[in-house]
């Protein structure tokens, strides 16, 4: 187990993550086309202060955490958070790197995006992300293309 230092300069060290690269090149557009959302398992406060650190949390105009309906996704309800902007499911584009995350969403009805960087194959889920991506710059990229 940790001891509080330890556990002090892990909980540093995460709050100063580095972004990837092409998060910092491909938001900025990204956000000027949508409107950019991040939902997360984790505490919003900490999340937030994760993306002030990185300069990123400035492309996005909300914060959304399972904390808000104390469960956790893969749970329904999670992503049911989305139900606030007043659009259809479908037309939420959830994008992520993990295949269990991009199941959950894609069971409650979000348009799914599997961010690849690595590529690796998608777990034998039963489901299958709408669209496949190796990074944020090629989503930009291909969503230049979509209505």
């Amino acid at each position: 187990s940790l001891d509080r230092q330890q556990e002090r300069r892990l909980m540093e060290a995460w709050l100063n993550l580095r972004p990837h690269e092409d998060a910092v090149e491909a938001l900025p557009e990204l956000a000027r086309r949508f409107r950019l959302v991040a939902l997360t398992n984790g505490d919003r406060g900490m999340v937030d202060e994760l993306l002030r650190n990185t300069g990123l949390r400035k492309h996005f105009t909300e914060l959304l955490s399972a904390e808000m309906v104390r469960v956790y996704k893969p749970s329904p309800r999670v992503y049911g958070l989305v139900d606030r902007f007043g659009v259809a499911r479908s037309e939420v584009g959830f994008v992520s790197s993990n295949p269990w995350d991009l199941a959950g969403a894609g069971a409650a009805g979000l348009f799914t995006v599997y961010l690849n960087r690595y590529n690796l194959p998608m777990e034998e889920l039963g489901v299958e992300a709408r669209i496949e991506v190796r990074d944020l710059k090629e989503l930009a990229e291909v969503l230049q293309h979509r209505p």
